[in-house]
């Protein structure tokens, strides 16, 4: 398996959860997403954490 399947850029985070890039910064930021910040600033987030904040948000809606 390649590991970038792992992972997930800024936008496409962004883009599964339905927030905005500036949202998924402050997500990484607050330790609530696993990330590593790539050259130039980018950020990396285990797609695993992206789920599992995904399922946390669901479960505090219902």
């Amino acid at each position: 398996m390649n590991p970038l399947d792992e992972v997930l850029t800024a936008g496409e985070a962004a883009d599964h959860l339905k927030v905005t890039r500036r949202q998924i910064t402050r997500l990484c930021q607050s330790n609530k997403l696993i990330f590593r910040e790539a050259s130039g600033g980018y950020f990396l987030i285990l797609k695993s954490s992206v789920i599992e904040y995904e399922e946390h948000r669901k479960k505090r809606e219902n």
